[in-house]
């Protein structure tokens, strides 16, 4: 139903509530008074029911393919997104039409599906909420796997070169050349190396 509408129908119900609470206070009067008739009672009774029911008629008249049912598709369907009464051209509804359904319990549906199709954008923002926020951790996890993956390269580089030179450098000088043999005397007593 279409929101120009809806406020339209809050004030029908409305104003027809404060008619059911005067015909209410109306009977009240005439029965305290004894001035209430039997046919009157009935009469009053039937208008009371009348305005407690959320029945109501509308009627649209014109002649043939003039576009009423397209009318009807507009006004009271429009938001559900299909048409309930045939409108393409060519085709006619050619007899009367009742909508028997309650205007609240249509509203009630309406609502009820949003509220459905509310909460399941919710949900649906809530995973992808969850999803971005798994996505934030792997990407964070990973930058600092390639920080530590950037870092354990360079210090390999860095022992590489090291190992380089160290194999391309000139042998260092055997110790035992520098070394002076010095022969022992029989007089030294012997010490065990340790």
């Amino acid at each position: 139903m279409s929101s120009a509408l809806l406020p339209s129908l809050d004030s029908l119900a409305a104003w027809r509530r404060a008619l059911g609470r005067g015909v209410e206070h109306f009977s009240a009067v005439l029965t305290d008074h004894s001035l209430l008739a039997a046919q009157a009672q009935t009469l009053l009774a039937g208008v009371r029911q009348q305005l407690a029911s959320d029945r109501w008629v509308l009627a649209f008249v014109a002649e043939f393919s003039r576009g009423k049912a397209e009318l009807i598709n507009a006004m009271f369907f429009a938001d559900t997104g299909r048409r309930l009464l045939p409108a393409t051209p060519g085709r006619t509804t050619m007899c009367s039409v009742e909508l028997a359904k309650a205007i609240s319990t249509q509203i009630d549906d309406q609502l009820r599906e949003r509220r459905r199709s509310l909460q399941q954008r919710r949900e649906a923002h809530q995973r992808i909420q969850q999803a971005e926020d798994g996505l934030e951790f792997s990407i964070a996890s990973l930058e600092a796997q390639q920080a530590q993956q950037q870092a354990l390269a360079q210090h390999m580089a860095s022992e590489v070169d090291r190992l380089s030179l160290q194999a391309n450098a000139p042998p260092a000088p055997d110790r035992a050349s520098h070394l002076q043999l010095v022969p022992r005397s029989p007089t030294q007593p012997e010490r065990d190396a340790a």
